[in-house]
């Protein structure tokens, strides 16, 4: 029997919950989370008698329309029958092995303990906008000498720079695209948690997929930036590594993808909940403006360990990105150090406490 009642749901966002048998052994599971961001709350439990002794959850997120839900619509839409293969709702996410959004340990009266501070204006002192304008006058220098990570194999330092992971270790991946930064740095530190965020749903399939087998692995099939919107976009460039919201190409393909707002996700992930994230990677073809520009309004930055990202400077529909890079470089560096930088293409930075002196 799957019983629900939900203040609102966080996203309109619906839940599908499978539990697959793992021995013979009967047991009865009281699996209970909720989905938040800074103001909501959805709270569901489960109660089911399978065969298994452990039950695996998967569960997928699906983009739907930002929409309220009434209590009555939703415990109708959780009516549904039960089975000792399957517990169905609707969704589209996919955590592997154990655990399911927002049942990390943390609530909404937890995170409420945490104050989520927002700068109104991030002013940049006269030193700092002296630095920005040499910045941006110096682009095409910086950017040619910045690609110099594509020779030989320097480019493999986005992989095998993060020797503070290990197995206690959470890592957020923006932008998961085919997976192949997920496997590489899953399989040099071997992370407690790894997150993937990636909006296209061709991407999400082979991501759920490549890493059916990893249990550490938890993928999501939205995107985020600074507002939380629905868009349609084209696919663009061999499958579809060129698609981006700031690449205005059109083509016959197309699709829909559903953005929400990094704090809010960073709430609804515990992670300002005084759990700390060890590294945040980013690579999602123009949004690491916006996604960094957000977390440097709050004090959501001082829970990341380690920033890496990729610059997208060169993408036609993208606003200003030469000040704005520049800008956040001025502005992270209040709190973070370079840790390795081609600049305009790809860098990343530690907390300024975690750094040996």
């Amino acid at each position: 029997m799957l019983q629900g009642r939900q203040s609102e749901l966080t996203f309109g966002d619906r839940l599908k919950i499978s539990a697959f048998k793992n021995d013979s052994k009967k047991t009865t599971e009281n699996v209970g989370f909720i989905v938040t961001d800074a103001t909501k709350m959805f709270k569901m439990q489960i109660n089911s008698t399978t065969q298994t002794s452990t039950m695996d959850i998967t569960t997928t997120l699906v983009s739907t329309q930002l929409e309220q839900y009434t209590d009555q619509n939703i415990d109708k839409n959780l009516q549904y029958s039960k089975s000792p293969q399957s517990l169905s709702v609707t969704i589209r996410s996919r955590l592997l092995k154990g655990t399911v959004p927002g049942s990390h340990g943390y609530y909404m009266h937890d995170c409420e303990k945490i104050q989520i501070k927002h700068a109104e204006v991030l002013s940049l002192t006269d030193r700092e906008k002296k630095r920005v304008t040499i910045c941006v006058r110096n682009y095409l220098l910086d950017y040619n000498k910045g690609n110099a990570i594509w020779s030989g194999n320097k480019a493999e330092i986005r992989w095998n720079n993060h020797t503070f992971l290990d197995n206690r270790s959470s890592v957020l991946d923006i932008g998961g695209n085919t997976g192949i930064d997920a496997s590489h740095i899953i399989s040099l530190f071997k992370p407690k948690r790894y997150i993937i965020l990636e909006p296209l749903k061709l991407y999400y399939d082979r991501l759920v997929k490549t890493f059916s087998s990893e249990h550490i692995v938890e993928v999501f099939q939205f995107g985020v930036g600074n507002k939380n919107v629905k868009l349609n976009i084209s696919i663009i460039g061999r499958n579809g590594q060129g698609s981006s919201v700031f690449n205005k190409q059109t083509t016959n393909k197309k699709t829909t993808i559903q953005l929400f707002n990094i704090t809010q996700i960073f709430v609804w992930l515990g992670f300002s909940c005084e759990k700390q994230l060890d590294l945040l990677t980013l690579n999602c073809e123009g949004c690491e403006f916006e996604v960094i520009e957000e977390l440097l309004k709050t004090n959501i930055l001082n829970y990341i360990k380690n920033i890496q990202f990729a610059t997208h400077s060169t993408l036609k529909y993208l606003k200003d990105p030469k000040y704005r890079y520049c800008r956040i470089q001025e502005l992270l560096s209040r709190t973070h150090t370079l840790s390795y930088q081609y600049k305009f293409i790809w860098e990343s930075w530690k907390r300024q406490d975690l750094v040996k002196l």
